[in-house]
């Protein structure tokens, strides 16, 4: 079960938001040379700070 981040844990703001991070960011396995079909990141960051409170992959269940 996915634990929910209501505030940052830098400054106390609950002004979060989820941002995409797509292209060259993706990850892939680090088995292997073909880099086919890689993960979009989803951070989860703080509008008031900056700071990234969570970073995970788009699609989990797709991991090799």
């Amino acid at each position: 079960m996915e634990e929910q981040q209501d505030r940052c844990p830098h400054c106390g703001s609950d002004d979060l938001k989820r941002y995409k991070q797509t292209g060259y960011g993706q990850v892939y396995p680090m088995k292997g040379i073909l880099r086919i079909g890689g993960q979009t990141l989803i951070h989860l960051i703080c509008r008031r700070c900056g700071t990234v409170v969570r970073s995970y992959v788009e699609h989990p269940e797709t991991l090799e």
